[in-house]
């Protein structure tokens, strides 16, 4: 009974110190290091289709943002862009997922100066689907080729403080 008694104090002391140490290192990272309160960035995800890349002094991307769905709501939208009907409901989507690209305008997004830029297709006919890091410069060529259709495919982008820090070509079969 002794040994039990014993045993249950100390793991709740084990417990305390972990909780404290939890919050003596959360609270060090909130507040950082000079004490003062620190401002955590805004982080946006963004999947749509790139329509062009501009250069103004930086670069900027003309974004169309579009919606990945999935399963009945991907069908719903399928049905009403009148691709499906109720009776081919469960057979018109062959991967499970339906790209809406219902916005009617586009947007222009900052590009941070070193993005990260990773293509899933780039190399398909040599090597398959495989990632493959590029420049901002090669990636505005690409974008910019008209004979291309880097413009047809989806991207996800993360936006970070109000610029793209990283674009990836999103992989549809």
């Amino acid at each position: 009974m002794v040994a039990f008694c014993y045993y249950g104090l100390m793991l709740k002391y084990i417990v305390i110190g972990i909780s404290v140490c939890f919050l003596l290192v959360g609270g060090w990272y909130w507040l950082g290091s000079n004490g003062t309160p620190t401002v955590q960035q805004e982080l946006d995800v963004r999947f749509g289709f790139i329509r062009g890349v501009q250069r103004n002094g930086g670069y900027a991307l003309i974004f169309d943002p579009a919606r990945w769905l999935a399963g009945k709501e991907g069908e719903d939208a399928a049905i009403a862009a009148g691709l499906c009907t109720e009776t081919t409901r469960t057979e018109c989507l062959p991967n499970d997922f339906f790209i809406l690209n219902d916005a009617t305008s586009t947007e222009t997004l900052a590009i941070a100066a070193e993005p990260v830029i990773a293509m899933q297709t780039l190399e398909m006919e040599k090597e398959g689907i495989k990632e493959t890091q590029i420049s901002l410069e090669e990636f505005t060529r690409l974008i910019g080729d008209g004979s291309q259709s880097w413009t047809k495919v989806p991207y996800q982008l993360l936006v970070e403080g109000g610029q793209v820090t990283i674009i990836e070509e999103v992989y549809v079969p």
